[in-house]
């Protein structure tokens, strides 16, 4: 069976991990400065992991639709 792949989401689950794993890092010892930033940054790596996520499934869709699932 020949699976496809979303690039795009690919791109955006590596870009929102490494957004993920780059924040966590800035809260471990977090200092007044860097907390706000960590936050936001959080927040933009679970955004990107739920966009990929969602661009995943309407690749899946899109491929239903044209008979090759």
């Amino acid at each position: 069976m020949d699976k496809r792949r979303s690039i795009t989401a690919l791109v955006l689950y590596f870009f929102g991990a490494a957004a993920v794993i780059v924040s966590a890092f800035m809260l471990i010892a977090p200092t007044p400065d860097s907390y706000g930033p960590a936050l936001v940054g959080l927040l933009l790596g679970v955004l990107l992991l739920g966009v990929g996520r969602a661009c995943q499934h309407l690749s899946r869709i899109r491929d239903l639709m044209e008979g090759r699932g």
